[in-house]
């Protein structure tokens, strides 16, 4: 799981997967992947956490296009060993 963050004038920012305003509805201005703090979440870990609102899905899905670019990060400078495993086992 993957987090989206604004990106703000003069803050560093990781530049691997920027998004931009229109990539989904809930991006309303250039934001980022904060691949740093990527995690992986059971799907049954994932459905406890919205449940309980910590966790709030912002329908509509993102395009396959914007998956592949979120995913092909995994790979960059900021590469966790054991989070490429669990998407290479689970795609």
């Amino acid at each position: 799981m993957v987090n989206a963050t604004s990106c703000h004038p003069g803050v560093p920012h990781d530049p691997t997967c920027l998004l931009q305003v229109g990539d989904h509805p809930f991006i309303r201005h250039t934001s980022y992947i904060l691949y740093a703090k990527a995690r992986i979440v059971s799907q049954k870990r994932l459905q406890t956490l919205i449940a309980a609102q910590t966790v709030i899905p912002r329908p509509p899905k993102i395009s396959q296009a914007v998956f592949e670019r979120i995913v092909a990060g995994l790979g960059g400078a900021h590469a966790n060993p054991e989070h490429l495993a669990f998407y290479n086992a689970n795609k």
